[in-house]
């Protein structure tokens, strides 16, 4: 009876310690950040690993308005294509009912970069800017391995 305390106790242990040995679990970093209205006017640090920002930000085309960008300031982040468009899913059959719109910026090395989006309608001048999201990213240097 000892005898099979005792292998059982070192059974627990080997399980025990190859879990240990093994690493945590999940280390996997998403590549993709996603960045919304409370992020703007903020400072965001990434962490290593990430690849892609998005900003999604809430908008209604058919005011004739539209996010686009406004540039950025700085080396770390590139912007790639343009601000697309996504109509609400939940709401079918509503005229007029807004969506959101979706910047990505590509990730290109460690550094700082401020980005800026406007909200405006195409056809007016720039003074006429009604919304402005301008966000600083600071892009870490890669991990360690």
């Amino acid at each position: 009876m000892r005898r099979m305390t005792v292998f059982t106790a070192l059974g627990v242990i080997a399980l025990l310690l190859s879990g240990c040995a093994a690493g945590p679990a999940d280390t996997a970093v998403d590549p993709v950040w996603t960045l919304g209205p409370t992020a703007n006017g903020k400072t965001i640090e990434l962490i290593p690993g990430v690849e892609t920002v998005r900003v999604m930000l809430p908008g209604n085309p058919t005011t004739g308005y539209q996010w686009e960008f406004g540039g950025v300031d700085g080396t770390a982040v590139a912007q790639t294509g343009s601000v697309q468009y996504e109509a609400d899913p939940n709401a079918s059959g509503r005229v007029g009912a807004g969506g959101l719109f979706t910047a990505t910026y590509q990730v290109r090395g460690p550094g700082q970069a401020t980005i800026h989006l406007v909200y405006r309608r195409v056809w007016e001048k720039q003074e006429r800017i009604p919304a402005r999201f301008d966000a600083i990213l600071i892009v870490p240097p890669p991990a360690a391995r």
